[in-house]
């Protein structure tokens, strides 16, 4: 088994080249983090994810990743990318998913370190990228929600928008909110993305937030009063299991 990530990148695009030949990497837009290479390769060796080699829709040759976290809430596979397309629609130049390693990282480390036994990638309809759930009487509930981010700027100015938006009911009340608290200003596509965590919140009404990125971590508390959701700073610890259950059947809203 690989010993590093970078070694790992290397041996599934040449797996990938020894059956689609013609293909070439892209350079990777940022260097690993060493928590990112323990978690991703852990989560590897324990079999929480694998890495295969796929043919998706329009004859388009790539690798996906395969497992337990990355299936729907109807336990139907999703399409994770592990490289995807770089440059033009039809080019023979492929690129690694970055943020999706991240993610995986997270998502390895919420299940080994932290004690998370139900972590699925992507919540429905896509508008964050991990969810930690507990099943009551059948159902699932969402109880930590989190997003990888692969730039510094990105996960800032997310938090911002986690800390002052409160459920805001539109992405422009975002961006403004955003805007007068920090100074950030927020272009179309981010404050449509950055507002789609908030309206997750509302709807799903968990207890905890992760941040992750290759460099920053933030984890949020979040309370509920009537419509509107407030948070509060958190160490990593609270991330164990047991704490992020108890904050989660506290976080029932106050009508």
């Amino acid at each position: 088994m690989s010993s590093s990530l970078d070694d790992y990148v290397a041996e599934r695009f040449a797996a990938l080249l020894s059956r689609h030949a013609g293909l070439s990497l892209a350079a990777t837009a940022m260097p690993f983090a060493d928590w990112e290479q323990e978690w991703f390769l852990a989560g590897r060796r324990n079999g929480l994810f694998e890495v295969l080699d796929r043919t998706c829709p329009n004859d388009l040759q790539t690798s996906v990743l395969v497992g337990a976290p990355y299936h729907n809430l109807k336990r139907k596979p999703l399409d994770a990318h592990f490289f995807g397309v770089s440059g033009a629609k039809g080019s023979l130049f492929r690129g690694l998913a970055r943020e999706g390693i991240t993610e995986a990282a997270a998502i390895a480390r919420l299940t080994y370190e932290f004690g998370h036994p139900d972590v699925l990638a992507e919540s429905p309809r896509s508008k964050v990228d991990f969810v930690s759930y507990e099943t009551v009487e059948g159902k699932r509930r969402a109880l930590l929600g989190g997003e990888a981010k692969l730039f510094a700027h990105e996960h800032e100015a997310l938090i911002a928008g986690l800390r002052h938006c409160g459920g805001r009911p539109s992405e422009e009340d975002h961006a403004q909110i955003v805007l007068e608290r920090t100074g950030l200003k927020l272009n179309a596509k981010t404050r449509r993305n950055h507002h789609r965590k908030c309206e997750w919140i509302v709807e799903w009404r968990p207890g905890t937030f992760w941040v992750r990125s290759p460099g920053p971590s933030d984890v949020l508390g979040i309370a509920y009063e009537r419509d509107r959701f407030v948070v509060e700073d958190l160490e990593e610890d609270g991330l164990r299991f047991e704490a992020v259950l108890a904050r989660g059947h506290r976080s029932q809203p106050v009508l």
